[in-house]
C-alpha cells in the first residue's frame, strides 16, 4: 500500500501538447476533483493509484469505519465504476496500462490475496508466481 498517494478529489491530469519530441513546449494538466461511487463522507476516502495517456485513473476508494471497505474502482469519461472483485469483499488497485488494464490485488471467497487483472468489463485472477503463498500485481 505504499504506492498510494491519498490525494483524495485530485488527479485526472490530461497533458495537452502537439509539438514534435525534443521541441520545447509548455506543458499543461487540469486538475479534477474524482468523484465518489458511496459518497464521501467522513470515513470516505479516493486513493488515485495511476494514471494512464487518456487520462483514466486507477483508484481505490475506503469507506464506513475505519475505511474498513474498500474497493479498486476506474475513473473515466468523467465517471466512476466499481471493478468488482474475485469472490470476497474488497479490492484494491494498484496500476493502469494506457489500454484501459488494470491491474492490483482482491479478496479471494477464501479470503486469500489474488492478483487480478480488469481488462473489458472483466476481472480475471493471474496467479502466483511459482514459491509464493499469495499474489499482487504492480
Amino acid at each position: 500500500m505504499n504506492r498510494w498517494f491519498p490525494l483524495a478529489a485530485l488527479l485526472a491530469a490530461t497533458l495537452c501538447s502537439g509539438t514534435p519530441a525534443g521541441a520545447s513546449a509548455t506543458m499543461r494538466y487540469v486538475a479534477t476533483p474524482l468523484p465518489s461511487l458511496y459518497g464521501l463522507g467522513a470515513s470516505s476516502f479516493v486513493y488515485p493509484a495511476a494514471i494512464n495517456a487518456r487520462g483514466e485513473v486507477a483508484c481505490t476508494e475506503c469507506t464506513g469505519p475505519e475505511q474498513g471497505l474498500c474497493r479498486a474502482t476506474l475513473y473515466s469519461g468523467g465517471t466512476v465504476r466499481d471493478l468488482g472483485t474475485l469472490g470476497g469483499g474488497e479490492a484494491w488497485a494498484w496500476d493502469i496500462s494506457d489500454a484501459s488494464e488494470v491491474v492490483g490485488i482482491t479478496m479471494s471467497t477464501s479470503r486469500q490475496f489474488v492478483a487480478f487483472v480488469h481488462s473489458g468489463g472483466v476481472m480475471r485472477a493471474l496467479g502466483a508466481l511459482p514459491g509464493d503463498a499469495e499474489d499482487d500485481a504492480s
